[in-house]
Parts: structure tokens; C-alpha cells; sequence
């Protein structure tokens, strides 16, 4: 069912072109409404004007939180993430010497960097309005 995402447009199951088609109309409102977007969780009523039932979420955290706080929110949201990725990712491949006297820091390091970067794909997929 993930890989439905990837495929050729007239090969998408009915899930995967809505998927995309949110995904669409979110990054539309995103950029329509880029200083403060729509108001939080006001997604709801804005997926009415698209034609879809009140409530139906964009099924992507980054791009709904980026809809309805604008494009500024959608960056520092993003930048949370990758901050933390990447401040970790210099534990694990460049320790320091101090690291190397809290072994458990590295292994720390290692378990968070992989949750985060798989709840960064999950998110795309999903709408975790209460993250």
C-alpha cells in the first residue's frame, strides 16, 4: 500500500490519488495563505471547500501544519526535526572524546535518530494533529 504512492498516475488505487490530491491542496493553501496560514486546526472547514466531508485531514503532518501555520511555521517545524537529526549524526559519526566516556550517549544517539527518521516518513502519511 505504501509503494501505491510512487506508481505511474493510472495505476493508483483510489487511497493513494486522494492522498495525493490533499497533499496538493494543502501545499496550495500553504502557499495562498503563506504568512499565517489558515488558523489552527481549521483544516476541517478548509477541506469542505475542496469538495471532501468536514474533517478529513490532508494525511500528512508536515504539509496540514504547514497549511494551516503558513510557510514560516512549516520551516521551524521541519527545523526541530532536522536540528536534533543532525546534532545526533555528529554523536554517531564524529564522537567526541567525551562521548566516548558516556558509551550509553551513543547508543541513545542511534535510537533516537532512527525513531525521528521514521517518524518522519510516517508523518507524511498521516495527520498527527497532536504532535
Amino acid at each position: 500500500r505504501f509503494m501505491s504512492v510512487f506508481v505511474d498516475a493510472d495505476e493508483r488505487d483510489a487511497s493513494a490519488k486522494s492522498r495525493q490530491e490533499l497533499w496538493s491542496q494543502g501545499l496550495s493553501v500553504m502557499l495562498n495563505h503563506p504568512l499565517a496560514g489558515i488558523g489552527p486546526g481549521q483544516w476541517d472547514q478548509e477541506a469542505a471547500r475542496f469538495g471532501w466531508q468536514a474533517g478529513k485531514q490532508v494525511h500528512s503532518t508536515w504539509i496540514q501544519n504547514g497549511a494551516e501555520g503558513g510557510v514560516l511555521d512549516f520551516l521551524i517545524y521541519i527545523a526541530f526535526y532536522l536540528i536534533v537529526i543532525f546534532r545526533l549524526a555528529r554523536i554517531i559519526w564524529a564522537p567526541s572524546a567525551q562521548d566516548y566516556e558516556r558509551p550509553s550517549l551513543l547508543v541513545i544517539a542511534r535510537v533516537v535518530t532512527v525513531s525521528l527518521l521514521g517518524f518522519a516518513v510516517a508523518a507524511q502519511f498521516v495527520s498527527a494533529y497532536s504532535v
